[in-house]
């Protein structure tokens, strides 16, 4: 065992190894992907109805500031107004929450796989372990973790920098206009920047996906004179 822990796992790892791993909850994931999903679908529902979502936020934003007399002199329906000003602010905004979680479903599984592990969530000794614990957190994966969020954020925060530069005079303007062209023009200002930082995730998952395979299959090398037990023992139950 001494000499088998010394030596380099420089072999491709096994059919089997690939299922027992999969077994036990561990494939290739990247949340970077269903992130620039996400980002994609929701833009896109932006770019295509934008103006209609946006038009009946402000139609219930101008009704909310309508009270009947009914209402002053019975102050006990104020909360069914307000839930009812809450409830069709929800019923515009429905179609995107429910577009994005479909989508962060089906891009989840897009990197290693839909999967569900008993295994994975069953207690381990080795994650109660505070030193198991400093290692995952000081290691060198938690150090390209952090370095790729660094990145990530400079990324992002340098793209919404740049697009609050470039569109300061309108911004400025959104305070001088009527309420719906106001609406109008900030929707547009927030769907071209949700359009450039949504470039910018899909540039950063093109990235990570194929970081997080070659990640997974790095840590799921063997060494040699495991790929020989391997080998010995398949050949020796076939017979």
């Amino acid at each position: 065992m001494a000499e088998q822990s010394t030596q380099e796992r420089t072999e491709a790892p096994t059919a089997r190894r690939l299922s027992k791993a999969r077994e036990d909850g561990q494939v290739a994931r990247s949340v970077e992907l269903p992130a620039a999903a996400v980002m994609i679908s929701a833009v896109t529902l932006m770019f295509l109805a934008g103006s209609w979502l946006l038009l009946k936020l402000a139609e219930g934003f101008k009704e909310g500031f309508v009270i009947d007399r009914t209402t002053l002199l019975s102050p006990d329906l104020l909360p069914a107004m307000v839930g009812a000003q809450l409830l069709h602010a929800f019923g515009v905004i429905a179609p995107i929450l429910l577009l994005t979680a479909v989508v962060a479903i089906v891009a989840s599984g897009l990197t290693g796989g839909y999967l569900f592990s008993v295994k994975a969530l069953l207690p381990k000794g080795s994650k109660l372990n505070p030193l198991n614990g400093l290692k995952r957190m000081f290691g060198p994966k938690a150090a390209v973790e952090l370095i790729k969020a660094l990145l990530k954020f400079a990324l992002v925060a340098g793209v919404l920098v740049a697009m609050v530069q470039v569109n300061l005079g309108d911004l400025v303007q959104l305070g001088n206009m009527p309420l719906e062209p106001a609406m109008r023009r900030a929707g547009e200002l927030i769907v071209e920047s949700a359009l450039y930082v949504t470039l910018s995730l899909v540039l950063i998952a093109a990235i990570d996906v194929p970081w997080q395979k070659y990640d997974f299959l790095k840590r799921m090398r063997m060494t040699k004179q495991e790929v020989k037990i391997k080998i010995t023992y398949y050949t020796n139950n076939e017979r």
